[in-house]
């Protein structure tokens, strides 16, 4: 049996981007940060979010990583490769379209996915950026797949 080590790494990263935040907003020293399926703010401090977003991108994560690391192991698994991988763009798009249209789009407040003013800042973290390595992993795992060898008549 084969093991495709690329695809198989992009499938554990996938679930581990899972546990980290996504996008972070940091101000004067504190910050808030998003995970696919909570919020967490400092102490005090409330924040109400409705993540269906996040919910859906955590969906496109953990069946992207099922399938990566399915794909990396079984023989003819090339093609699951190329669905995690897809699976992966598929959440940050889904991720970063989401948190973009609950950001304040009041005129002159100018907070965006990755954004910068007097005392603030906010950034897509971790998390996000691991899901695209997981995703770019499993594309390469895909373009990379070991041949089978074909039974000789």
């Amino acid at each position: 049996m084969n093991v495709n080590i690329i695809g198989a790494v992009g499938g554990i990263l996938a679930f581990v981007s899972i546990v980290l935040p996504w996008w972070t907003f940091s101000v004067l020293g504190l910050s808030m940060d998003v995970y696919l399926f909570q919020v967490t703010a400092p102490s005090g401090i409330t924040v109400t979010m409705d993540l269906w977003f996040g919910w859906m991108a955590l969906f496109f994560v953990a069946i992207g990583g099922l399938v990566g690391i399915a794909g990396s192991v079984i023989k003819g698994g090339k093609n699951m490769l190329l669905g995690c991988g897809v699976l992966g763009l598929l959440a940050i798009v889904v991720f970063a379209w989401g948190m973009q249209t609950r950001l304040p789009s009041a005129p002159g407040v100018g907070i965006g996915l990755m954004s910068s003013g007097p005392g603030y800042s906010t950034y897509l973290s971790y998390g996000f950026w691991l899901a695209l390595a997981s995703a770019v992993l499993s594309l390469a795992g895909y373009f990379r797949h070991p041949k089978e060898l074909e039974p000789s008549a």
